[in-house]
C-alpha cells in the first residue's frame, strides 16, 4: 500500500501507527475488561432471577402437591378402609379404597392418578385410567424401586412423558407417608403441561433451564428431550444452595430446592453473552480505524511533500557513478539544497581523484605488463654468448653472424614493447625460428621441432611473446634427460575453433608426475607460484599476460604422462587481423 511513498514516510507510517495501536489496545482492554464484568454481572442477575422464579413457581407447585398428599393420608375414611383391609384383607375393601382414591382424585382436575402401597406390597389405586398400565409403569421406575427398597421418606418427581394413553407431559410424586402406623409409599400423577407453561415462560431470558430431580434424573429442559441431558457433575461440586460461574458452555446459575431436592440449572450460552459483544468491537473498530485513516491521509500528503526533495536527491546519488556529471543542486531553501550542494561537490572531488588514480593505475599497469612481456631468463643469454666465444674460436664466422642474427631478431622482439602488445601470428613463428637455431647451436641440433600452423590465422594477432616461453619450458623441462642431455622433439600446432584460437606446445620428453602437475595447476588457478617452481617464470608469466589482456576470457591447461611428454593448451579469443 505504502510502496510507492519514501522510506522515510513508510517509517512515519509504521511509527505513527504502532504507537496508535498501542494506545489503542491498552485502552481497548481497559473497556472490555469494564463490559466482561458488567456482562458477568448482568449474566448472573438475568439468571439469578430468572431460575429464582422458576424455583419459586415449581417450590409452590410441590408444596400444593405436598399438601394434597397431606390432606390424603388425613382423611378418615381412607384411614377406615386400610384398616378394615389389613385386619381382614377382601376384595370389596380393595375396591371401596380404590373407589376412595378416586374420589380423591377427582376433587383435582390436575390430579390424574393416585397410588398407594403398603409395605407388605398391597397396591391401591385410582380406577380412573387404571386399565392403561400405567401402575407397572409407575412402579417399574428406578426411584420407585429405590424408594421401596430403602423404606425411606423422600419427595421428588419422575418424569412420565411418553407412556402410552397420556396426550400431555406428566410428573408422578413419590413419598413415602405414615398411616395409621404403616408406611405407604404414595404415588400422585399430575399433568404438568401448566407448570412447564410457567417454567418456559419465566425462563424466557435463559438460554435454558433444567430441573433435576433426586434421582439425578432431568425431569425438565426448555431447549430438548429432557431424556438426553445427562446430569452435570457441577450439581455435585458444590453445596450451596444457590450459585453461579462461568465456563466454556456459557453462565450457569443454580439453585436447589431443598424442599424436594430438586436441581434448577438456568444457563446464558456463551454465544449469547458474546453476542453483546458485537456492537461494543464494530465500534471499537470504528474508533480504531476511522481516527487513523484521517490521519494517514493528512500525514502522507504532507509527509511525501516535506520528503519528495530528499527522494530527488536520494534517485540522483543512486544513479552517480564514476565519470558521470556532477549531480545538480536540489533548490529548496532548507538544510536539504546545503546537502545537495555539498553532494556535488563531492562529486567533483570523487571524479578528479578518480581520474588520478585511473591514470596511475593504467601507468602502473603498462609497466607492469613490459615488465612481464621483457622478462628473459638471463642463462639464455649467458649460454648464447658463450655459443659465439666457441664459434669465434674455431674461426666459424658464418655461424656466429648467423648465431648473432638469431640473437638479434629474438632480443628485439622480446624488448620492443612500445609500439604494440600483440604481433602477427606469422611474425611470432619467425621470431621462434630465430629463437630454435640458438639452441640448435647449442644442443647440436638435437631437438627437432615441427610447425602445423593453419594459414588462415597467419595474419591473426596474438600477445606478443609467448611461444617462445612455452617453448623454453619444453626444452628444459620435458626434453632434459637425468644426466643433463637435452633430446627429443616439439611440435608447435595452431589453429582455430569456434572463436577461438588454440595453441598447443608439445613435447615427447619425461612429462610431468602426477603430484607436480598438480601443484602447477593450482599455481596457475590462482596465478602465484612458489619461488622453487621452475614453471614460475615461463607459463605463469604468460598466464598473467594474458589475463591482463583478456581477464577471464580465456583458458590454460597442462596435460602430460610420465614418460610420455606434455602439452600446454592455450585458448585465446580470436583476434582479427586489423586489430591493434
Amino acid at each position: 500500500m505504502f510502496r510507492t511513498h519514501s522510506k522515510i514516510t513508510r517509517k512515519l507510517i509504521r511509527r505513527f501507527a504502532f504507537v496508535y495501536t498501542v494506545i489503542f489496545l491498552m485502552l481497548s482492554l481497559m473497556i472490555l475488561t469494564v463490559s466482561a464484568i458488567l456482562m458477568l454481572r448482568n449474566a448472573h442477575q438475568a439468571a439469578s432471577s430468572s431460575v429464582t422464579l422458576a424455583s419459586d413457581t415449581l417450590y409452590a407447585f410441590e408444596r400444593g402437591i405436598q399438601e394434597k398428599t397431606y390432606f390424603l393420608t388425613s382423611l378418615d375414611s381412607l384411614e377406615a378402609l386400610l384398616k378394615s383391609y389389613r385386619q381382614s384383607p377382601s376384595e370389596m375393601t380393595r375396591q371401596q379404597i380404590n373407589l376412595a382414591l378416586s374420589n380423591f382424585q377427582t376433587s383435582d382436575s390436575n390430579l390424574h392418578f393416585v397410588m398407594l402401597e403398603d409395605g407388605d406390597g398391597n397396591l391401591f389405586h385410582s380406577i380412573n385410567y387404571a386399565d392403561t398400565g400405567i401402575d407397572e409403569f409407575i412402579r417399574g421406575q428406578e426411584a420407585y424401586q429405590e424408594l421401596k427398597e430403602q423404606n425411606a421418606s423422600y419427595f421428588s418427581p419422575i418424569l412420565t412423558e411418553g407412556f402410552d394413553g397420556y396426550q400431555f407431559p406428566y410428573c408422578c410424586y413419590l413419598t413415602r407417608q405414615p398411616i395409621m402406623g404403616n408406611s405407604f409409599l404414595i404415588s400422585l400423577c399430575y399433568d404438568a403441561q401448566s407448570i412447564l407453561q410457567n417454567l418456559s415462560s419465566e425462563g424466557r431470558r435463559l438460554s435454558s433451564l433444567s430441573i433435576y430431580n433426586g434421582w439425578q434424573e432431568c425431569f425438565y429442559h426448555s431447549s430438548g428431550d429432557a431424556s438426553e441431558e445427562s446430569f452435570p457433575g457441577f450439581l455435585l461440586s458444590n453445596t450451596d444452595l444457590s450459585y453461579g460461574f462461568l465456563d466454556l458452555e456459557g453462565y450457569h446459575y443454580v439453585a436447589m430446592d431443598f424442599y424436594s431436592s430438586s436441581y434448577l440449572v438456568g444457563t446464558i450460552a456463551l454465544s449469547s453473552l458474546l453476542s453483546d459483544f458485537f456492537f461494543l468491537v464494530l465500534c471499537l473498530l470504528a474508533v480504531y480505524f476511522i481516527p487513523l485513516a484521517f490521519a494517514l491521509l493528512a500525514v502522507i500528503p504532507v509527509s511525501d511533500r516535506m520528503l519528495s526533495p530528499i527522494g530527488n536527491l536520494t534517485g540522483k546519488v543512486r544513479k552517480f557513478s564514476l565519470g558521470a556529471p556532477p549531480v545538480e543542486i536540489v533548490s529548496t531553501g532548507d538544510e536539504i539544497e546545503e546537502l545537495s550542494r555539498s553532494f556535488r561537490r563531492m562529486t567533483m572531488n570523487i571524479n578528479a581523484q578518480a581520474d588520478q588514480i585511473s591514470q596511475s593505475e593504467r601507468e602502473k599497469a603498462v609497466t607492469y605488463y613490459k615488465l612481464l612481456t621483457t622478462q628473459l631468463d638471463p642463462h639464455f643469454i649467458y649460454n648464447t654468448m658463450n655459443i659465439i666465444n666457441i664459434l669465434a674460436r674455431n674461426q666459424a664466422y658464418e655461424d656466429i653472424v648467423r648465431v648473432n642474427t638469431a640473437l638479434t631478431r629474438v632480443l628485439r622482439e622480446r624488448l620492443n614493447t612500445q609500439n604494440t602488445t600483440f604481433e602477427r601470428v606469422s611474425r611470432e613463428i619467425e621470431t621462434l625460428k630465430q629463437y630454435q637455431v640458438i639452441m640448435d647451436y647449442r644442443y647440436h641440433n638435437q631437438v627437432s621441432m615441427e610447425y602445423d600452423v593453419d594459414p588462415s590465422i597467419l595474419e591473426n594477432r596474438i600477445p606478443k611473446n609467448i611461444l617462445q616461453p612455452l617453448v623454453e619450458n619444453s626444452y628444459y623441462h620435458g626434453l632434459t634427460r637425468e644426466d643433463g642431455v637435452i633430446q627429443g622433439s616439439i611440435s608447435i600446432l595452431i589453429y582455430p575453433l569456434n572463436d577461438e584460437l588454440v595453441i598447443e606446445i608439445s613435447d615427447d620428453g619425461v612429462g610431468f608426475d602426477p603430484g607436480k602437475l598438480k601443484k602447477i595447476r593450482q599455481n596457475l588457478s590462482v596465478l602465484s607460484g612458489h619461488p622453487d617452481e621452475e614453471a614460475h617464470i615461463g607459463i605463469e608469466n604468460i598466464c598473467r599476460r594474458i589475463r591482463y589482456l583478456y581477464e577471464e576470457n580465456f583458458s590454460i591447461d597442462i596435460q602430460s604422462e610420465p614418460g610420455y611428454g606434455a602439452t600446454v593448451i592455450l585458448s585465446l579469443p580470436l583476434v582479427p587481423p586489423e586489430a591493434s
